[in-house]
């Protein structure tokens, strides 16, 4: 394993975003850590290495706003379902958002003696990042809600002064960092001054 850590940095922002909380239809104030690292999971990952998440910083006002979608899901009345008809639900997504995401790069297998590979996987998603190159779409909790801008931290972004505290918030969806089963886990966190600490 290598023993230098190799630390990344991603700013992302957007008109609305939905990071939903379990059984609602609103969003958490933050994105959970899975939902950061599958931001820089976007960029870049190796089935050796892969960048986990260590905090989120607010850099705008978290404010929410309503709006109503048609519900297809499994979860509609019998009467819906056998007519095909849509349930009007009400989401609460967040409105203008900006993040500052860090992370630091994780070794699941040990890098050969000719190959740094955690430093790869830094070099690898930095390039990207300043091409604008995803390997993927990158979204603000779903597909539905696109950035408007993703990339390297942006000199006049800064951290706004929020302060919560988030109950049953997702700390953890898988019981491996890649390639893992379903194994959701839940906790209270807080946001201080601006910034959660991912756990």
């Amino acid at each position: 394993m290598v023993d230098k850590k190799y630390f990344v940095q991603l700013e992302i922002s957007g008109r609305q975003a939905l990071f939903k909380e379990p059984g609602t239809f609103r969003s958490f104030p933050v994105p959970p850590r899975t939902a950061a690292e599958g931001i820089f999971r976007a960029f870049a990952w190796l089935k050796t290495a892969y960048i986990r998440a260590t905090s989120c910083r607010i850099c705008s006002p978290v404010r929410y706003m309503e709006e109503g979608v048609n519900y297809f899901g499994p979860y509609r009345k019998s009467k819906l379902l056998k007519s095909g008809g849509a349930l009007q639900r009400t989401l609460v997504p967040l409105f203008n958002v900006c993040y500052q995401l860090e992370g630091v790069v994780v070794e699941i297998a040990p890098s050969p003696a000719w190959h740094n590979q955690a430093h790869y996987l830094q070099e690898k998603f930095f390039r990207r990042l300043k091409e604008r190159r995803p390997f993927r779409c990158v979204c603000l909790g779903t597909s539905d809600y696109l950035p408007d801008y993703c990339g390297l931290w942006r000199p006049e972004t800064t951290v706004v002064d929020h302060n919560e505290t988030v109950y049953g918030f997702p700390v953890e969806l898988w019981d491996a960092p890649l390639n893992g089963k379903l194994a959701p886990a839940f906790d209270t966190v807080k946001i201080e001054k601006g910034v959660l600490t991912y756990a």
